[in-house]
């Protein structure tokens, strides 16, 4: 949940392996969140993984998530943990 994601930003912020592309990742998990909750208001939700498959814009949000945290995985090695 959100407050998992915001423990695991402080955590790499203390642990000095911070870097924006971790914290834009935490936002993008957020922005699924909403839309999935946007989904289920509009009464097309169901069971997770299926409106995933369905919600095209969620997958995009998957995506953009994918890369971003990628990014933050990869600019994150090399600095000191």
């Amino acid at each position: 949940g959100a407050g998992g994601a915001a423990s695991q930003c402080f955590d790499l912020m203390r642990n000095g392996s911070y870097n924006g592309a971790m914290e834009a990742a935490t936002a993008v998990r957020l922005v699924a969140l909403l839309r999935y909750a946007l989904v289920l208001d509009a009464g097309r939700g169901g069971a997770p993984e299926e409106v995933f498959y369905e919600d095209r814009p969620l997958q995009l949000v998957g995506l953009i998530w994918l890369v971003t945290f990628g990014l933050g995985v990869y600019l994150g090695r090399g600095t000191p943990a």
